[in-house]
């Protein structure tokens, strides 16, 4: 295949929507687009591989386009060059500081340490059935934690995301395989949003909503997070005034639902979250010392201030396996503020190997 980069840049740049009209365009290194992008469709982008991987396309401070139809195949290859490199240096689509845009059926595969799916700093924005899968990372030494997203969504605000379907992420290193160390989604400092139907699986941590800069002022409705290495679906260090409704997390290793305290003492502190709804089903991996649970709020670290106000409405935490993994249905490691500030109304445990309920009290009903 040619390499068609130069040819790219000239149309993405020429201030037209470009029609890649269903064919397949090969791409070396990293492209990079400005504010006269108007959008893309039907295509394919296939990226070499190579030690220039970097940002298969990066679009920055544009406004006003459609992004559909278009679809990614990052390369595989040799991670070890890429030990110290941060998740922001690699990946497949960028887009930053852009505003008033729609992006549906968007699709990448393949690839490794990195993200394939990125937004940071842009605003009024909505994504429709976007998918991620198969990426996997090949390196001597196991990486560091949250080095390889599906999604990210950095500093946002105003966006839905609709449909969202990522599976499939993890990779071989000296320890052999593992799907530890990853995000499937992770959402940071972003706020007035809403996640509706996403899907995601075999993965390290399905939804991760987190980040010294805030999460606040969102919503989360439906959606199914199975074969997680730790966690369905996490809020922590500073999430506030949030509602998850409708949600499932399926086989994750720790827990299906957690809310933790803030990892810094300039953070927010998480608060006024509500789960409604909401099912744990054989969630916590089989003889394992750690604490597993349904759902949990727990403690990050020494500090006076905790998640309060963290609600959990009609939800059902529920282990069907012969031998049990889940120890606690509903566990809250918090004792300040009082553990009746954390509650739960109208929820049921079957199947909890230690107990249904610690910590909340008379609350528990």
């Amino acid at each position: 295949m040619s390499d068609d980069s130069a040819a790219l840049v000239k149309a993405f740049s020429s201030g037209r929507p470009v029609d890649g009209e269903g064919l397949t365009y090969g791409v070396v290194g990293s492209l990079r687009i400005g504010a006269m992008f108007k959008g893309a469709s039907n295509c394919v982008l296939r990226q070499f591989a190579g030690s220039e991987r970097g940002r298969v396309l990066s679009i920055e401070n544009a406004s006003g386009f459609n992004f559909s139809n278009v679809r990614l195949l990052r390369s595989n290859g040799d991670d070890n060059a890429f030990v110290e490199s941060d998740v922001g240096e690699q990946g497949g689509f960028w887009f930053l500081r852009c505003s008033q845009f729609k992006m549906s059926r968007v699709v990448a595969t393949g690839g490794g340490v990195g993200t394939s799916l990125t937004l940071s700093d842009c605003s009024v924005f909505s994504i429709e059935d976007p998918k991620v899968s198969s990426i996997r990372y090949h390196r001597h030494q196991r990486p560091r934690d949250d080095i390889l997203h599906g999604i990210w969504l950095n500093r946002c605000r105003q966006f839905e995301l609709v449909r969202p379907w990522v599976t499939d992420l993890g990779g071989v290193d000296d320890q052999g395989f593992s799907r530890d160390n990853n995000r499937a989604i992770a959402v940071s400092g972003c706020q007035a949003f809403r996640i509706t139907d996403l899907t995601v699986s075999d993965c390290g941590q399905g939804l991760d909503v987190t980040g010294s800069d805030g999460n606040h002022d969102f919503q989360i409705v439906r959606g199914h997070a199975a074969n997680c290495w730790t966690w369905g679906f996490k809020f922590a260090n500073s999430a506030q005034h949030v509602r998850v409704s409708g949600a499932i997390a399926e086989a994750c290793g720790l827990g299906g639902f957690v809310v933790s305290g803030r990892s810094e003492l300039s953070d927010p502190p998480p608060e006024d979250i509500e789960f409604l709804e909401c099912q744990a089903l054989d969630c916590g991996r089989l003889d394992i010392p750690q604490s597993t649970f349904g759902f949990g709020v727990l403690h990050a670290r020494p500090d006076s201030v905790y998640p309060q106000n963290v609600r959990f409405v009609r939800c059902a935490a529920v282990d069907r396996r012969p031998k049990k993994g889940m120890k606690w249905g509903f566990l809250n490691e918090i004792n300040a503020p009082p553990p009746g500030a954390n509650v739960v109304m109208n929820c049921t445990v079957r199947g909890a190997s230690v107990s249904e309920f610690r910590g909340f009290g008379a609350t528990a009903s």
